[in-house]
């Protein structure tokens, strides 16, 4: 199990102050892998550099991606954060509940794990937040806003006082523990699940509502294995073959 199996990714930053804090915040808890998509801030920006402090080594490589797709496509348990109410049913974690659900998924070496933060004024808008299996939710008083580093401290706090407290020998460890499905594996099937339900009419696409949203939030609950993953698509690929043959 290594901290290096953590990565944080954040989403349209705006401000060069809020780059800087926010990688202080995650070298002060020892993570050191920064994913950055369409920043609108500059990473290379001497107010960036300046609040990350002793920390601009891990800012200055940061990786930038385009799409969030494309950030977390290494990882097998992508986690968003928020503050805003959704109307589809998600699974929900405090800092600390996550926290817990990381450990046990770290325990396979192969396994990453990715925390997603949003754009400092929006957050993640509902495509985004649908591509992962969870939302982190600090919980506060009244006032609910916290600002990006703020919130990305609580959460590495958590992670770290957790991952740095539990000795190696608690970890339950399997032969047959199957490798957790990856982000783009999971993008994949929803892919096909759209394809085969618009092509048998069980989905039109014209008036959608919310049946996608709906079943990527089933899956990503489900917490699929990279084998569940590929019998399902095994699956929809029978059901195209059998209307083209008919």
């Amino acid at each position: 199990m290594s901290l290096s199996q953590i990565k944080f990714v954040l989403v349209e930053t705006s401000h060069p102050g809020n780059l800087g804090a926010a990688t202080r915040a995650i070298a002060n808890m020892g993570f050191t892998r920064l994913a950055l998509v369409s920043p609108k801030a500059n990473k290379n920006d001497p107010i960036a550099i300046s609040r990350a402090a002793n920390s601009a080594h891990i800012l200055e490589q940061a990786q930038i991606f385009d799409s969030l797709d494309a950030a977390v496509a290494d990882c097998n348990l992508v986690f968003a954060t928020r503050a805003r109410e959704n109307s589809i049913k998600w699974t929900e974690y405090t800092p600390r509940f996550a926290s817990e659900k990381v450990w046990e998924h770290l325990s396979c070496i192969d396994n990453k794990v990715a925390i997603v933060f949003g754009p400092e004024k929006t957050g993640l808008s509902n495509a985004m937040l649908e591509q992962c299996c969870g939302h982190i939710i600090i919980p506060t008083s009244d006032y609910s806003s916290l600002n990006l580093a703020q919130a990305i401290q609580i959460i590495a706090y958590e992670l770290f006082l957790k991952l740095s407290t539990s000795s190696i020998e608690n970890i339950r460890f399997s032969q047959d523990k199957e490798q957790k499905a990856f982000a783009q594996q999971m993008h994949d099937l929803f892919l096909s699940f759209e394809e085969v339900m618009i092509t048998t009419k069980f989905l039109d696409p014209n008036k959608p509502k919310k049946l996608m949203p709906k079943l990527r939030s089933l899956f990503m609950r489900a917490d699929m294995s990279v084998n569940e993953v590929q019998m399902l698509r095994g699956f929809l690929s029978a059901i195209k073959e059998y209307d083209r043959l008919r």
